[in-house]
């Protein structure tokens, strides 16, 4: 992979991986692009930079192959005050229903723990 541009470029790159994983079975495969994604998401999710890595990863996954979407509620849990500042969050909720839903019960989980 050439040099990403941004951590949002590369956690796009390494989310489509992923999805060509799950399609062609290739488990390994999977494991490495999530490890990548892991590391350029939790970047572009300080940087304000995330709506499209999410949009992406819900488009490539099924509901069951939860190893991306927890990684990215858990993060947007973890930044919730940070995130409710930019229109990266709308965009995110907009754009990926099933995501809002997912965060909302997250975020009510921690409250009441």
């Amino acid at each position: 992979m050439p040099e990403p541009e941004s951590a949002e470029e590369a956690a796009l790159f390494h989310v489509n991986v992923y999805g060509a994983a799950e399609m062609y079975q290739i488990n390994g495969m999977k494991e490495v692009a999530l490890v990548h994604f892991k590391r350029y998401f939790s970047e572009a999710i300080t940087c304000k930079k995330f709506a499209r890595g999410i949009a992406v990863a819900y488009s490539v996954t099924v509901e069951q192959d939860r190893a991306l979407r927890d990684f990215i509620v858990e993060q947007a849990v973890q930044n919730i005050d940070t995130l409710t500042e930019t229109a990266q969050l709308d965009t995110a909720l907009d754009e990926t229903p099933p995501f809002g839903k997912e965060l909302v019960h997250a975020v009510h989980v921690c409250h009441v723990t």
